[in-house]
């Protein structure tokens, strides 16, 4: 089980340096985390790891580069719904999940960028984040749910260039504008793969990633091919 607070057993961070003396450890407690202003972000500030599950909902605007000390969260990260939000970067560390990432229903997201986080062992959610162009989980080895990529209408590029496998199914579907699909490594899926109605995802480059991923003597309902 995760440590509540990580490396900040006794109140001090390692390598022998100190604490802010606002930070308060027991800010990384609880099993779920609301956050709702900056001042929320600020009070994680100090947290190396959390047990719970972080939940980001709100209309403020903030900004989670506050959360960049962060490396482990043992239940779900959850973003959205948010109207002010722009960016999910900033988790620079985060290189853990222990249960769901889920990031939906943000009006304002661009960017999603994890550059860390190399394991979720729940699923992976990115739905109707209707200004989303893009999204970045290049460290990204494996995901032991399901990963879903639905009704992002401005979405783009995804990159996945480290996912080599994912326990449950994968869905990529109704992204309009989506272009580039980067999974080079894919080579394993648990379950149904369905990728529908990304009118401008290259057809043949779609057929070959699809084909990889076809189970040898799997049933022919496994694999749904790209329609538009």
């Amino acid at each position: 089980m995760l440590a509540a607070c990580g490396a900040f057993s006794g109140g001090a961070p390692a390598g022998g340096e100190r604490a802010p003396a606002a930070f308060d450890a027991s800010a990384c407690e609880g099993a779920r985390i609301e956050v709702r202003s900056q001042s929320d972000v600020e009070r994680l500030a100090g947290c190396r790891a959390v047990a719970g599950s972080i939940i980001i909902s709100t209309g403020a605007e903030l900004s989670l580069r506050g959360l960049a000390s962060l490396e482990r969260i043992g239940g779900d990260l959850r973003i959205g719904p948010t109207i002010a939000l722009t960016a999910v970067e900033g988790l620079d560390a985060l290189i853990e999940i222990g249960g769901s990432l889920e990031i939906s229903g943000n009006a304002l997201v661009t960017t999603v960028s994890f550059v860390s986080l190399r394991t979720v062992s729940g699923g992976v959610t990115l739905h109707r984040n209707v200004s989303l162009t893009s999204v970045s989980l290049e460290a990204l080895a494996r995901v032991d749910g399901s990963v879903i990529v639905a009704a992002n209408s401005d979405l783009f590029h995804v990159a996945l260039a480290s996912l080599a496998s994912i326990g449950g199914g994968l869905e990529i579907a109704g992204n309009g504008r989506l272009e580039f699909l980067d999974a080079p490594a894919l080579g394993a899926v648990g379950a149904a793969v369905v990728i529908e109605r990304n009118r401008s995802l290259d057809a043949d480059e779609v057929q070959t990633l699809v084909g990889r991923l076809a189970p040898p003597d799997g049933p022919a309902d496994q694999i749904a091919p790209p329609i538009d």
